[in-house]
Parts: C-alpha cells; structure tokens; sequence
C-alpha cells in the first residue's frame, strides 16, 4: 500500500494542478511563484541534502500545500518544504514502498484487529 509515500500527490491521478491554481487569487499566484523561486534557490544551496543520494522534489500542489499552510508567508513556508525534503532523503521515505521496515508486518496484523 503507497498510501501517503508519495511526496508528488496529483502524479498520476489525473488531476490538472491548473483547476487548483486557477481558484488562487492574482495575489496568491504571484506569491506561489516567488515561493516556487526560493525554494528552488535555497534547495540549491542548502548543506541539509545528502547530493550523493537521490531525493524528491515537491510538486506544485505540495509547495501550494505548505505555502497554504503558512498563511501565505514565503519564509517559513520554504524552510519547511527544505526541512520535509532532507528528513525523507534521511529517513529513505520514499524507498518505503519497496524497501518496507521488517515490523510492517507486526503493525499490519494488529492494526487488522483493531476496531474502532
């Protein structure tokens, strides 16, 4: 199950980041953008990033996620998109689904018996 491994949400879902996009005011489009152009700068030069190992890019509709999120304040908004791109380089997030953890199958046999 790759419920919640993925850092790219509307990759292959079929939904259009444009029907999203197109709902923000001229105001939040022009600070989406300069978000999109700091954090692509700061990532750059971040020394957080393991650069000999791969790591995931956040989409669109994730960058809009944490700008959202932030009320729409460039600053902090970028330093958590940084920080949430080096913890799952560290953590190997998205080698989850086919590198899971050996207690997946402990957590899975207890989780099927819980009833809420």
């Amino acid at each position: 199950d790759k419920r919640g491994m993925k850092f790219n949400f509307l990759e292959d879902s079929g939904i259009s980041f444009s029907v999203v996009y197109d709902m923000l005011s001229e105001e939040e489009k022009q600070i989406f953008k300069n978000l999109k152009l700091t954090f692509q700068s700061q990532i750059k030069k971040t020394t957080k990033l393991n650069r000999s190992e791969p790591f995931t890019l956040p989409d669109d509709f994730n960058i809009l996620r944490y700008l959202q999120a932030d009320k729409f304040d460039i600053k902090p908004a970028c330093e958590r998109l940084i920080s949430t791109v080096c913890w799952r380089q560290a953590n190997h997030i998205d080698d989850l689904p086919e590198n899971p953890p050996p207690e997946i199958d402990t957590y899975r046999t207890y989780r099927s018996c819980v009833v809420i």
